[in-house]
């Protein structure tokens, strides 16, 4: 909630520690490899919206971004004690974003509707999604061919 929208009750008490939103992503991060739930989820907050753009760029799929997306923080909680929090944040979670969609494109044989390639270059990414989903095949279009070809072959 806004805090300007919370009510008195809400208000930190006086000479309280700043709030986590405060602090910037090195700060937070140091607190994070230290094991702090509280520092991990403001960065989680932060940085939640460009990981899933990423995946969902990858993906082409809002659900499968957003599952993307969840398993992206939880392998950079995992792996949080070895990030270097001298460098920025942001890069290292987009990597991670980027090996997660490939990883699962990999896991379903499914090519990615946009390439790593792609997410250099933003304005050609649409078309390249447009062209790629025009000419993919669904598994319900690979039976009925295989079932047509097999009743052309059978006449």
């Amino acid at each position: 909630m806004n805090r300007f929208l919370r009510p008195k009750s809400e208000e930190p008490p006086a000479g309280a520690p700043p709030a986590l939103s405060a602090h910037t992503d090195q700060t937070l991060a140091q607190q994070a490899r230290r094991g702090d739930p509280d520092a991990f989820g403001e960065l989680v907050r932060r940085h939640q919206q460009a990981v899933f753009n990423v995946a969902l760029r990858m993906t082409g799929s809002r659900p499968d971004a957003e599952d993307a997306t969840q398993e992206t923080f939880l392998r950079a909680f995992r792996a949080f004690k070895q990030f270097d929090s001298h460098r920025p944040l942001a890069p290292w979670l987009k990597r991670i974003a980027v090996n997660v969609c490939l990883n699962w494109y990999e896991a379903n044989r499914i090519r990615p509707a946009v390439t790593e390639a792609d997410l250099a270059r933003p304005g050609e990414a649409a078309a390249d999604l447009d062209e790629w989903q025009a000419n993919v095949t669904t598994p319900e279009q690979r039976y009925l061919a295989r079932e047509q070809a097999a009743a052309v072959r059978a006449a």
